[in-house]
């Protein structure tokens, strides 16, 4: 017998007024969850809610639909254009432009930044679609020496993220994967862990910098929100953990 599947894009387009059309939004649904995703620009996830409700990712959706005259174009000269919500980079930082032959200045100086534009800018195919899942496969970096795909879907109101690099080399290539969502700075959010698991807390008051103060209660690790001092621009810091099982609960 054979099997029938059914495929569907949602996709929005918006006239500039020039006769063209944006670029498209795509989305993956059940009861519980939606969730946009921007294949043109590194297959990104722009949204994030209950049920239609607030996103719960830091995102400007002025960008989601940006002329493409006006989108940052995938580069090994270019720089960094912020668009926030959830991307996957890969690691380790260290390495990100001494393997390639590209942009020799950034080569020589061993630059710890911008990230590979071609992973986080550069347009994703989709694959495969469902109501409540999404493949999309990017494109080749010479930057990284990879290409990503990504894999979403929908199990209640979970949402699972699945990256798996294809090297793209006669070489060898050896990276690590970050999935990188970010959030308002005042989202409530906890990673459940064992106080061994926590390996250090880097958090230092700097010039314009307050350190950003954690708390560990109940098997649960959380930084606690709070606005910076008055001559103070910004609270920052970073924990590196090894919990057992990966989650984060916002």
């Amino acid at each position: 017998m054979r099997k029938l599947i059914a495929f569907f894009v949602v996709s929005v387009f918006i006239n500039n007024g020039t006769g063209q059309k944006k670029d498209k939004v795509v989305y993956i649904k059940n009861k519980q969850l939606k969730v946009d995703v921007l294949p043109d620009v590194g297959g990104r996830i722009v949204y994030l809610s209950r049920s239609d409700k607030k996103n719960t990712l830091k995102s400007d959706s002025s960008l989601w639909n940006e002329p493409k005259l006006e989108r940052i174009k995938p580069s090994a000269y270019a720089d960094f254009k912020a668009s926030n919500e959830h991307i996957t980079w890969v690691g380790t930082q260290s390495d990100w432009w001494v393997n390639q032959n590209i942009n020799g200045e950034r080569k020589a100086a061993k630059s710890v930044w911008p990230p590979d534009h071609y992973l986080i800018y550069g347009n994703f195919k989709i694959k495969e679609q469902t109501d409540t899942s999404m493949i999309c496969i990017g494109p080749k970096s010479p930057i990284s020496g990879v290409q990503l795909t990504k894999k979403y879907s929908l199990s209640g109101n979970n949402l699972h993220i699945e990256v798996s690099t294809k090297n793209i080399r006669k070489d060898s290539v050896g990276v690590d994967l970050w999935s990188n969502a970010l959030f308002n700075g005042y989202t409530r959010f906890v990673v459940p862990l064992n106080e061994n698991e926590i390996l250090k807390i880097d958090s230092e008051s700097r010039r314009l910098k307050d350190a950003l103060r954690f708390s560990f209660e109940n098997k649960n690790f959380t930084f606690i929100a709070k606005a910076p001092s008055e001559n103070k621009i910004e609270h920052t810091g970073k924990a590196y953990l090894n919990p057992t099982i990966g989650k984060m609960i916002a």
